[in-house]
């Protein structure tokens, strides 16, 4: 999917800035319906019990009292101040003259709701009372908060498609990956299926005279393709967590040397010298799994080691070291990578099986560059180790 993180990151960003976009507008529309109706409740309780405001409110009430063309009775004034707010907020009654509905009013530099109430006297003489509430801190504080929200919703906002783009960008490198682990895969599945078919083609039509030789050559092609799907199925159902470990005591250098017993042909074809620096030692293990994960790892060291490879284990690190330098330093980065191709075109499968063969009797497998050769470690947790 090309341009996935791009769009991971715009969609990430959308929905999270949406979704605290509409929260902030419930907050709003809250806020502001519990103002209105505190404001009413202060102006019904001055028209029906005081002058005074009511206990514990939050809210600076009034009354004005407006002549016949809304000017503001100046004998209810206290202080310069108050009076030139309510000048200006009579001249606002004056021109937006309306009913006893509950209205709100931007006036100068404050926010009122109010009620203007007409009446008429005996002698025709009309007086406006207005009540109103001066709500401007109240208002003030919530476009403070909703500046601050703004300020966090555009910040988080931006962080998510960050990290939706960083997240698109990895599945993007993770299919990429697969896609290339799985055309190298084929590849080296149809290279075995080619020298098998061949060699059949050969003693089927009689080209191929030497009937062992063939059979000797379709059988190790077969092998190879059998331990490759057995490592892919493997490498499947760990990952699905369908493997249970059968675990026993198992003999540590016992089982390395059966490991090597099927390799010495190999060994001896390349000329390596091997050293084996073992102390005895018993862990509890999956015998069956374990012998994989070690197969793995010492035929890796046969094939890059140039004359030498080393064994070692102290009852707490078994080492695999070669003496080979075949690897980079991107390879040896991306050595457990499950869907890794290096520069030669292998594919990390076997490698990324034995990590997490390893991980799953929690031990630790590291790769480090040590002694002139390349050296696989694996730690062994101390609570599966049984000490003779």
């Amino acid at each position: 999917m090309k341009r996935l993180r791009c769009r991971l990151a715009l969609g990430v960003g959308f929905v999270f800035i949406t979704a605290f976009g509409l929260v902030l507008g419930i907050f709003n529309w809250q806020m502001d319906r519990q103002i209105r109706q505190n404001s009413l409740d202060s102006i019904d309780y001055i028209l029906t019990e005081s002058e005074e405001l009511p206990p514990l409110t939050l809210y600076m009430s009034g009354l004005l009292f407006l002549d016949w063309d809304y000017q503001l009775d100046q004998k209810f004034v206290q202080t310069p101040e108050q009076e030139q707010q309510e000048i200006e907020l009579a001249r606002w009654c004056g021109e937006n003259r309306t009913t006893r509905e509950l209205v709100r009013a931007g006036v100068g530099n404050r926010v009122y709701y109010l009620k203007m109430i007409p009446s008429e006297e005996e002698d025709g003489y009309y007086e406006v009372t207005v009540v109103y509430v001066d709500v401007t801190g109240e208002m003030a504080l919530i476009r403070s908060i909703n500046i601050a929200v703004l300020v966090v919703i555009l910040v988080t906002g931006l962080g998510a498609s960050g990290l939706g783009y960083i997240t698109g960008r990895q599945i993007e490198q993770s299919q990429e990956a697969q896609k290339k682990f799985f055309e190298n895969t084929s590849h080296e599945l149809k290279t075995p299926l080619t020298s098998i078919q061949g060699f059949a083609e050969g003693l089927l039509t009689g080209v191929m005279e030497d009937s062992k030789r063939a059979a000797k050559v379709i059988l190790g092609e077969t092998e190879k393709m059998t331990a490759l799907i057995e490592d892919i199925l493997t490498s499947a159902r760990l990952e699905s967590g369908t493997v249970k470990l059968n675990l026993e005591p198992v003999d540590l250098p016992a089982l390395v040397e059966d490991c090597l017993m099927p390799l010495e042909g190999a060994v001896r074809k390349r000329h390596l010298h091997i050293e084996r620096y073992m102390e005895p030692g018993t862990v509890t293990a999956d015998p069956a799994q374990l012998e994989r994960a070690l197969n793995n790892v010492l035929t890796n060291a046969i094939k890059y080691a140039d004359s030498q490879i080393a064994l070692l284990y102290d009852r707490k690190e078994l080492t695999v070291w070669n003496d080979g330098d075949g690897l980079s330093d991107e390879d040896l980065r991306h050595i457990f990578d499950r869907f890794y191709t290096g520069k030669t075109g292998n594919t990390g499968i076997g490698l990324a099986l034995t990590k997490e063969i390893a991980e799953l009797h929690g031990w630790r497998l590291s790769v480090k560059r040590m002694k002139g050769g390349v050296g696989f470690v694996f730690r062994v947790v101390a609570e599966h180790v049984m000490k003779e």
